[in-house]
């Protein structure tokens, strides 16, 4: 797991099986400054993360989790990303971010990190809602949802033509593709059920359009403040570039120590 990704001229990340589908996703190894963990969405990849990279100080390592095996439940799952975390950084503080599930995930992380006394130097969320309230009222697309976790879009000829286009450059085989699209199925099942305990420390929260009410939602979920930062973009769009340039340019201060 040494190779970094690059951006290729279609918007397509060049990862190949087995790398791209790891559990622990080295986007940017190199960098001075602790790293940031980066929680997949629904769709279980963290490619969608690479533009982000792009935008943020260079001598920051970026790790995207992922989910490979199908985990009972999110604390399950949570438990299993922070095992890997601990691998590239035994000691806190600690500095996460996730989209949508991943943001309910990393709360939970954040949670169980401060209850073994760690501490916790960032805990940003983008466009998540506690108890994956987000997921729950917009509902999700297998699918689509594997295709946003990659960073790719249906575009004009359809998610079909997607998927394929998906599957031919990064060297999947259809049944991996077609078990890719039953883990976001079954990572949809898990944010719909999970529901968010407390975190002991603050809270940075991204909201797209029409999903202002995220930020109070999080209140009884944080004991400390809560930072909210509208971005002029869709949920989906949270991490294209124009969005991802300006969290890149919020993020860079909290981001700036250590």
């Amino acid at each position: 797991m040494t190779t970094e990704p690059a951006a290729v001229d279609d918007g397509f990340i060049e990862l190949h099986e087995p790398e791209g589908v790891a559990p622990l996703l080295p986007l940017r190894l190199r960098g001075s400054r602790p790293p940031l963990f980066c929680v997949h969405p629904v769709g279980g990849l963290s490619w969608c993360y690479a533009g982000l990279t792009g935008e943020l100080d260079p001598e920051i390592p970026v790790y995207g989790l992922q989910s490979r095996d199908a985990a009972p439940t999110a604390e399950q799952m949570a438990e299993s990303h922070l095992e890997r975390i601990t691998t590239v950084q035994p000691q806190g503080p600690y500095r996460l971010l996730g989209w949508s599930f991943g943001g309910t995930l990393a709360h939970e992380i954040a949670v169980r990190l401060r209850e073994e006394g760690e501490k916790i130097g960032l805990l940003a969320l983008l466009d998540a809602g506690p108890g994956s309230a987000r997921a729950e009222r917009a509902g999700v697309d297998p699918e689509r949802a594997l295709l946003e976790a990659s960073g790719n879009e249906a575009g004009p000829h359809g998610v079909p033509a997607a998927l394929a286009t998906l599957r031919e450059r990064h060297g999947f085989t259809q049944e991996q593709v077609t078990a890719m699209v039953g883990m976001c199925a079954h990572n949809a099942e898990l944010a719909a059920r999970h529901r968010s305990r407390r975190f002991d420390g603050d809270l940075m929260v991204f909201t797209a359009r029409g999903g202002a009410g995220l930020n109070n939602a999080w209140r009884r979920h944080v004991s400390g403040a809560i930072d909210h930062f509208p971005i002029d973009s869709d949920h989906r769009g949270m991490l294209g570039s124009d969005a991802a340039a300006r969290i890149a340019r919020i993020l860079a201060n909290p981001l700036r120590g250590g």
